[in-house]
């Protein structure tokens, strides 16, 4: 303990080679005037450490050794660990955004807003927020938790976090996270600033005050800005360009396809303002550009994304990269450019974790170092330490800047939601939903009367929720297989009142018949989680074991792959690397080898979700537009039969689409012409964050999912700043099934984005979510 830390006992380390491990003992001697306060002093540290510790105490400082034996007794003393509300802790948070708006708007440069920035009269929070974006780059701050200190008559560096100095100036900051809720106009203010802050020796001019752009005459200068967003998204920003920008002021090339290299010369040349790029085509990009790493690399190499000096990188919707883990993380950090921006409504989506990979690609010192961020932010609040967290308000304090629509004082049109519960029909549907909900319910009530087994086949335990939700979609979104299988067995059980309660075995086993074959057509188009780390999957990270069917992240099953001893972590099954398969070549070949009977089972009449959706559609008036959006790709191809037999016009959006298809399928949507499509069908994946359908005012969500924020995101495509009619949204739910239990789940554990339960991790996150099993099987505890 030093004079200038009195309040705590710092013990540090460094480990001098990364990857290193070492067994090292460490004796830690407290001294205090009483033995209170020694014990005191040791009671905080065996709070904080987790590896065995002895402890030796004296009872006063200077004691002398026959009392040694006295001392060396572990002291006992009441140790209380706090359980961390993170709820309460997001709405600190929140609270702390909303206070540091008045110091996030000192100093702003006094600049105008540049006239090539046409057809919008910009609100009051818009402007400031230009203003502060364009400070960022012009005055980048200094990493926080540095201060200046005088060592040895030297001024060093003094690091706040690792205690450690340093001779050099840390990095300072060159970019900005805008954390803006969503619906207030973030790629607004994001070409406010490509406008306002030009490269040196650019100058953006309307084409009638010509020349339009001035640039040296010298080297091409590093004037292009790259931005990266979800492959739904590039509409949106080329949209919002060409919309709200003067023509002919910036040059926009978008990078996609197969002839995507033409356009690098151009950009190297200068000639390119803004690149747009999905994070899909970047992080197949970057594996290329890795391959050809290495003593036989050519000399002769493809040029790629990754050599190019970027004046600027923006990541729309950045918590796409939350996971460092996955190749758009990896991707993005390879990026070279001068300045950074983030931009996301939902800095947080799981825990604390999610902030680590922006101050990585933001460079924040020394929080760009995982040992260290896990170290001073992570474990402290895991353990209910607050020190966490406000180092984590102080970070976030420096680097971003984010607005709600309460505190800028935006009125939005009304929103009105109504949950449509909808009956079973007796019909083949309902008999359908009946058998498979029956025998996941008595073999899951088996199952959790043994936990080691729940929690080992969590992922097979979900998999069934899965399938019993979308029958409650349509029977259709079934193989016939596994539709037969639950069909049979509910029937054999049914036969059979006399049964016996099963025992897990004979669960598991049951559950292990249910599961048919496997249907990449099943699994199309929602919102997967990786069974392994529990999060969820972009498409281009997803694989597919062939054999048994299911389904990883490229990460998690590329580790399995490492072990000698390879088997399916969710049935067990061996399996080898060639068995493998990418989910977008699966998509490929599912959607090449569809069986055009599967939506057209004659014993299936139309489903109870779709006559009710038929019906709201007579509600509408004829010059409003609706969205549909559902999880599963295989039931809007179920609404799009329906719709085309009621003479419904449509275009629909989904993972198969490509970039080029999404454009033209928004602007005939957006169109008001008599040939303009009056809906369009969207899967959640592909269209329910950052684009802009605010020509409808309807919202049609006809499934639903275990995170309703994900709803909340999908329902902000039509509720926006730029809405002007009054917004009607309908939730489909089939009444009496586990849709209406999921709802309650929701509601009852919050299992949305701020919830506590998305905050916890690995096994506790399975336990809390199988604890809820009970209640959505209507299974009682014994």
């Amino acid at each position: 303990m030093d004079g200038s830390d009195r309040l705590g006992v710092r013990v540090e380390g460094t480990i001098p080679r990364a990857g290193s491990s070492f067994n090292l003992p460490l004796q830690l001697e407290f001294y205090g005037t009483t033995e209170g306060q020694a014990a005191a002093a040791a009671a905080a540290v065996q709070k904080a450490l987790k590896k065995d510790y002895s402890f030796r105490l004296s009872s006063e400082f200077g004691s002398s050794s026959s009392n040694s034996s006295k001392a060396a007794a572990r002291p006992t003393v009441s140790v209380t660990t706090k359980k961390l509300d993170w709820t309460a802790q997001q709405a600190a948070l929140d609270k702390m955004f909303d206070q540091s708006l008045q110091q996030q708007y000192k100093d702003l440069p006094n600049i105008e807003m540049s006239p090539c920035l046409q057809n919008i009269t910009l609100l009051d929070y818009q402007v400031l927020g230009i203003k502060w974006l364009v400070k960022r780059e012009t005055k980048p701050i200094p990493a926080p938790f540095y201060k200046k200190v005088k060592e040895n008559q030297s001024q060093m560096y003094l690091c706040e976090i690792t205690h450690s100095s340093q001779v050099d100036a840390p990095r300072p900051i060159r970019g900005s996270v805008l954390c803006d809720e969503m619906g207030l106009g973030k790629s607004v203010q994001t070409i406010g600033l490509i406008l306002s802050s030009p490269p040196n020796g650019v100058e953006y001019k309307i084409p009638s005050e010509l020349p339009a752009v001035t640039k040296p005459s010298s080297a091409p200068t590093k004037r292009c800005t790259l931005i990266v967003c979800p492959v739904s998204v590039l509409s949106n920003w080329t949209d919002q360009i060409n919309q709200f920008v003067a023509p002919g002021v910036l040059s926009v090339e978008l990078y996609h396809g197969p002839n995507r290299d033409s356009i690098i010369p151009e950009v190297k040349a200068g000639n390119v303002d803004v690149l747009l790029v999905s994070y899909n085509t970047l992080a197949t990009e970057h594996d290329v550009s890795d391959k050809k790493k290495g003593p036989k690399k050519k000399k002769a190499k493809r040029e790629s994304i990754f050599d190019i000096d970027f004046h600027r990188i923006v990541l729309d919707e950045a918590h796409t990269i939350r996971n460092s883990k996955t190749r758009s993380f990896k991707a993005v950090f390879n990026i070279k450019a001068d300045f950074k921006l983030a931009l996301t409504g939902t800095p947080f989506v799981n825990t604390a974790d999610d902030i680590y990979s922006l101050l990585s690609f933001l460079g924040v010192e020394p929080l760009n170092d995982k040992s260290i961020f896990t170290r001073a932010i992570t474990q402290p609040i895991k353990n209910g330490d607050d020190m966490g967290l406000t180092r984590l308000r102080t970070t976030m304090g420096f680097l971003s800047l984010r607005r709600s629509k309460q505190n800028v004082n935006i009125k939005l049109v009304d929103k009105n939601v109504q949950l449509c519960s909808v009956e079973f029909a007796d019909d083949a549907h309902k008999k359908l939903y009946d058998a498979l909900f029956g025998t996941v319910r008595v073999a899951m009530e088996a199952i959790l009367d043994d936990d080691t087994k729940a929690l080992k086949n969590y992922s097979m335990i979900f998999e069934k929720l899965l399938r019993l939700r979308q029958a409650c979609c349509s029977g259709l979104l079934l193989t016939k297989e596994r539709r037969d299988i639950a069909i049979k067995l509910f029937d054999e059980m049914q036969a059979n009142s006399s049964t016996k309660k099963l025992t897990a075995e004979e669960g598991l086993a049951l559950l292990e018949k249910l599961k048919g074959a496997f249907s990449a057509e099943e699994n199309d188009g929602s919102l997967a989680e990786c069974g392994i780390c529990l999060m969820e999957m972009e498409e281009s990270d997803g694989t597919i074991i062939k054999g048994c069917g299911h389904v990883f992240c490229n990460v998690c099953i590329h580790q399995v792959l490492a072990k000698s001893n390879q088997k399916c972590p969710y049935c067990r099954a061996p399996f080898k690397e060639s068995d493998i398969v990418d989910m977008n070549q699966a998509e490929k070949a599912a959607t090449e080898g569809a069986d055009e009977c599967q939506t057209k089972d004659l014993q299936f009449g139309t489903p109870p979700k779709i006559q009710a959706l038929l019906q709201a559609i007579q509600g509408m008036n004829s010059d409003e537009k609706g969205v549909i959006f559902s999880q599963f790709t295989s039931h809007l191809d179920v609404i799009g039969d329906a719709m085309k037999t009621a003479g419904h016009s449509f275009v629909r959006i989904d993972g198969s689409v490509s970039a080029s298809n999404r454009i033209t399928a928004i602007s005939k949507f957006n169109g008001d012409d008599a040939e303009a499509p009056r809906f369009i069908l969207c899967s959640l994946m592909a269209a329910g964050t950052g684009i802009n359908l605010t020509r409808a005012n309807w919202a049609f969500m006809m499934d639903v999912w275990w995170n309703s924020a994900v709803e909340e995101q999908a329902m902000d495509r039509i509720h926006r700043i730029s809405q002007k009619r009054a917004v009607k949204v309908l939730r489909f739910v089939m009444k009496g099934s586990i849709e209406e239990r999921i709802i309650q789940v929701q509601l009852r554990k919050s299992l949305q984005a701020k919830g506590a339960l998305q905050k916890l991790q690995g096994d506790e996150k399975r336990k809390a979510l199988i604890g809820d099993l009970r209640g959505l099987l209507e299974i009682k505890s014994e």
